[in-house]
């Protein structure tokens, strides 16, 4: 039987979901995935994947207003304050995210509130960074003018997991969004829910709709995205072996390539131990 908190949890879930494209969920032409409770295994929704074809259409509108300069050359203001809006959004969201990133990973409301209680913390230092951020002029020997400027590099994908869903897709949305990028995401088809319903603030906040896209799926979704030519960066966190294979189908095209692949953090309890001190430490760091 479920619990108060899960239903509440179960209530903010839309019955079914599909890639958000273009500034609103589609019905996608992919495969229909259930997405499940770990605690229970019962199905909380459904996610229809993006078919490589999505793939394609989203990547297309995302270079098409990288190229029209309508958030990649928007005035840094500009950028900077549609940031501030998405993290007082989210803000505002927090309570109601954590219980469903809860439900969806099957970790503890206790640690979900506390961290994504920081991630509008993060997009606010981003859109602090991009007003701020300075080119320079570097000294050279004779008539020559020689200076230094960040520019967006253009459509970039990143392919998040199940275990922090949210927070580790805002850790890789934010910047990538305050330098001008136009952003594509692949969430977990374990746990895509949250970072699905983050796309619907980033709409509210004024980010402009092809700005950034989150395409669900499994393998396939995922090969479409990162072989794709057009892009020019591959952030990534997954297995070694996912990460190996990415990289080599991302190296073939020449983009930029980053990925955070396979940690872990053993812990060794021995029997003199205080068991209980030690079960809370693991679980909540405390």
């Amino acid at each position: 039987m479920f619990t108060t908190p899960v239903r509440r949890a179960a209530s903010l879930v839309r019955a079914q979901y599909g890639p958000h494209i273009n500034g609103k969920f589609v019905e996608g032409s992919g495969s229909s995935i259930p997405v499940l409770n770990p605690a229970t295994n019962q199905p909380i929704t459904s996610v229809t994947s993006a078919s490589p074809s999505d793939v394609a259409s989203a990547i297309t509108s995302a270079q098409e207003i990288f190229n029209a300069g309508t958030w990649s050359r928007a005035p840094v203001l500009e950028r900077s304050k549609a940031l501030t809006r998405l993290a007082r959004l989210l803000e505002a969201r927090v309570g109601d995210l954590a219980e469903v990133e809860s439900l969806q990973t099957g970790r503890t409301i206790r640690e979900m509130k506390v961290q994504l209680g920081r991630l509008p913390e993060w997009i606010d230092y981003f859109a602090a960074l991009v007003r701020t951020q300075q080119g320079f002029v570097a000294p050279t020997q004779g008539p020559l003018l020689n200076y230094v400027t960040r520019v967006p590099l253009g459509v970039v994908a990143q392919i998040t997991p199940f275990n922090h869903p949210l927070l580790i897709a805002v850790k890789k949305i934010a910047p990538a969004l305050a330098a001008g990028n136009s952003v594509i995401v692949k969430p977990s088809e374990l746990a895509p829910i949250t970072v699905l319903e983050f796309a619907e603030l980033a709409v509210e906040a004024g980010i402009p709709a092809s700005a950034l896209q989150i395409l669900p799926g499994g393998p396939e979704t995922g090969q479409a995205i990162v072989s794709d030519p057009r892009l020019r960066k591959v952030d990534v966190t997954a297995g070694t072996a996912a990460g190996r294979a990415i990289g080599s189908t991302v190296g073939k095209n020449l983009a930029s390539y980053t990925a955070e692949l396979g940690g872990k953090a053993p812990i060794v309890v021995f029997g003199d131990a205080d068991l209980e001190a030690s079960v809370n430490g693991a679980s909540h760091g405390t």
